[in-house]
Order: C-alpha cells, then structure tokens, then sequence
C-alpha cells in the first residue's frame, strides 16, 4: 500500500516532508503512531497521510502516467529513483515497470 510506504518518510526522512511543503505538526504526527522501523509497523501512521502527501512521495498508477511523473520529476533535478513494488505480487510488478515504464524514459 502506498499510503504505508508514504508514512516512512516522516518517521526517516522527516526534513524532506518539509521541503515538499508539508508542515512539523504531520511529521510529529506520524512519528508518534508510528511503531517499530518496518513498514509493516506503520499502519496507524498511515491513516494520517493525506492523499497529496501520497503524490508527492510515491509512484503509482499506470505506466504512461509513471513515466510522465518520472519526467517532471527529473525536470526538476531528479537524478535517483527505486521501485519498491508493493501488493500481491511483487516481482510482476517490477518486470511491467521493466517493460513498460524504462523503455520510455527520455
């Protein structure tokens, strides 16, 4: 689940959350539901994210919508991104991406 991978970031990475413009108070939020380091752990922190915090820190939807994404992001000076699939099945997940996503990157 997005949402899950999503809470990660204020509980490890809590001065990106701010740059992208999301404010202390969520951070604090997060960190305080969020039990353990593993993402497994983080279900009551996922409840608190919102939808947008979820667009600006994660991936996901159809493959002509991820490389057009990747581009904007790399427009603006990306220049690292991982695939962490997530859901049922995992490696077909990342073979699509493979496919249908790299192959199309500018």
């Amino acid at each position: 689940d997005t949402r899950v991978i999503a809470a990660w970031y204020p509980q490890t990475a809590p001065r990106y959350v701010e740059l992208a413009g999301f404010n202390g108070s969520l951070v604090d939020k997060v960190q305080a539901a969020y039990r353990g380091g593993h993402f497994h752990e983080a279900a009551a922190a996922a409840q608190l994210i919102p939808d947008e915090f979820i667009d600006a820190f994660t991936l996901a939807g159809p493959p002509d919508y991820c490389v057009d994404r990747i581009n904007e992001l790399r427009a603006l000076g990306l220049e690292h991104f991982e695939i962490f699939p997530v859901g049922g099945d995992r490696h077909a997940t990342a073979r699509r991406f493979a496919q249908e996503v790299i192959p199309k990157l500018n």
